[in-house]
């Protein structure tokens, strides 16, 4: 039977009836929860012959006002939102707190939590031209509450102004994390705070939040130790808070730290298949499982274990591509590019990343988009287009602002550039490697670089200085170290 015939006769029965039960109704009909609430808000509030008294629907041909009708209807899709959202769906919930946003007033008072979700849906999603609007529209909100109090307002309605002002912070960092690498820094700070002030509110999955940002904030400035503590705080709250969407995303970023810390390959193999497994016995989250089959496919590669790592990385994209997450699907090209790159197959790694970067641009996810312009030039540096990687590292330079990962990569391979170009203007082309002391780069990766760099000025004692330096940092590593092979840096 389909829906418009199910919607004749449920009117036709309620008619009959005059009063029925929402249980009598799924009853009858065989419907599901989903089903009855579109057959409720066809009956209710597009056709309205019938209003809702709590779990009853009686029969009415009294038409209702719009105004009623477009609040009710929002209302009553947030739990259908809710459910999208903690089953990943992101593009369906993200369009459905769109939609009930729009059929609010402007001074409804249940548009900030709305808000407060439609933001969570659209980051997840790397939607950040949306989620700009969005977190506009939940800071309307904090701007009302940012006003000073008056006495007569309760310490309810303070506490509430706080919180709100704390998420916005989370959500804004976030943003921040994705767009604007040269914010990244002044970030941690203003997280921390709403972190704190989360915690003192006893909201624990705002704390979560908070903590997960920070996190990501700790792991774009290659702070992989103060990452990954970030990461036990926020999954703790998570499950304090009882909430498990939560604390599947906060395990995503783990295998990331994983693979660019200093941990050896086969322990940063034993995170990554641990955090699959917990998502196996679980309810499962494939958005998170895909980047921890993502990362597990590299450090395969690494292992030249080619065929797993292949066979792991076309998994991990067809999660994606079933739950349509672009930027998702962007980062796991970026993978099978460096997968390519370690095989040595730079054609195929061009395809791939070229593909990433591209998009990722387009999104406008600046740091992702400068990682991969920076293996997108090493890949045409190994087919000898020198000075198109050389430009390439420029743009990487453009967009990678904070991000340790990336500034290491480009300079890198604008070293090797200049080297082989034997530029008249870069007499020595080890300049280019030089950092600012604010930014620890992975010296593995600098000192990998340099060597490179040498061999081509057959710098023989630099060269044994490089090379010594390397061993020293793979055996000794450092907090702030980002793996044991150049390439994944």
């Amino acid at each position: 039977m389909s829906f418009l015939e199910t919607i004749e006769r449920a009117r036709a029965f309620l008619e009959r009836q005059q009063r029925v039960s929402l249980r009598a109704l799924r009853r009858e009909f065989g419907l599901d929860t989903e089903t009855l609430d579109e057959l409720i808000e066809e009956l209710v509030d597009v056709q309205r012959v019938a209003r809702r008294e709590e779990n009853v629907l009686v029969w009415s041909a009294h038409p209702t006002p719009d105004a009623v009708v477009r609040t009710r209807r929002a209302r009553r899709a947030t739990p259908r939102c809710r459910r999208s959202l903690a089953r990943d769906d992101l593009p369906a919930a993200a369009g459905l707190l769109g939609r009930a946003i729009d059929r609010l007033d402007s001074d409804d008072p249940s548009r900030p939590d709305l808000a407060l979700d439609w933001c969570e849906a659209l980051l997840a999603a790397g939607d950040v031209g949306t989620a700009a609007k969005a977190i506009d529209e939940l800071g309307r909100f904090v701007g009302k509450a940012g006003r000073a109090p008056s006495p007569a307002l309760n310490k309810r309605a303070a506490e509430d102004s706080v919180r709100l002002r704390a998420w916005h912070t989370c959500f804004v960092g976030q943003l921040t994390v994705m767009t604007a690498p040269q914010a990244v820094h002044a970030t941690a700070d203003a997280v921390a705070a709403a972190a704190e002030a989360l915690t003192a509110l006893g909201d624990a999955a705002g704390e979560a939040k908070a903590h997960f940002v920070h996190a990501q904030v700790f792991r774009r400035l290659g702070k992989v130790g103060a990452c990954e503590a970030a990461l036990d705080r926020a999954l703790a709250a998570a499950r304090r808070a009882r909430d498990r969407r939560r604390a599947n995303t906060v395990l995503a970023i783990a295998p990331l730290a994983a693979l660019c810390g200093p941990s050896p390959v086969t322990r940063a193999s034993g995170r990554c298949l641990d955090v699959v497994r917990v998502l196996r016995i679980t309810q499962g989250a494939p958005a998170v499982e895909a980047v921890a089959l993502s990362c597990q496919a590299v450090l395969e590669a690494l292992r030249g274990r080619t065929d797993a790592a292949r066979r792991m990385i076309a998994l991990a994209r067809k999660m994606v591509e079933d739950l349509g997450i672009t930027q998702r699907l962007l980062e796991a090209d970026v993978f099978g590019g460096l997968i390519d790159l370690l095989e040595g197959d730079a054609v195929a790694a061009e395809r791939s990343l070229r593909r990433a970067y591209d998009g990722l641009r387009d999104l406008c996810l600046g740091i992702d988009a400068a990682r991969a312009a920076a293996l997108l030039a090493r890949a045409l540096l190994a087919q000898d287009r020198i000075a198109e990687a050389e430009t390439l590292s420029h743009e990487s330079e453009a967009l990678a602002g904070d991000d340790l990962k990336a500034a290491i990569a480009w300079r890198g391979v604008r070293a090797e550039a200049l080297a082989g170009a034997a530029r008249a203007a870069a007499p020595d082309p080890r300049g280019a490697l030089l950092m600012p002391r604010r930014i620890t780069p992975n010296r593995a990766t600098e000192a990998n670089a340099a060597c490179n760099v040498a061999i081509t000025a057959h710098d023989f004692a630099a060269i044994r200085e490089g090379l010594s330096e390397a061993f020293e940092e793979i055996d000794h590593p450092t907090g702030s170290s980002y793996g044991r092979d150049a390439t994944v840096a």
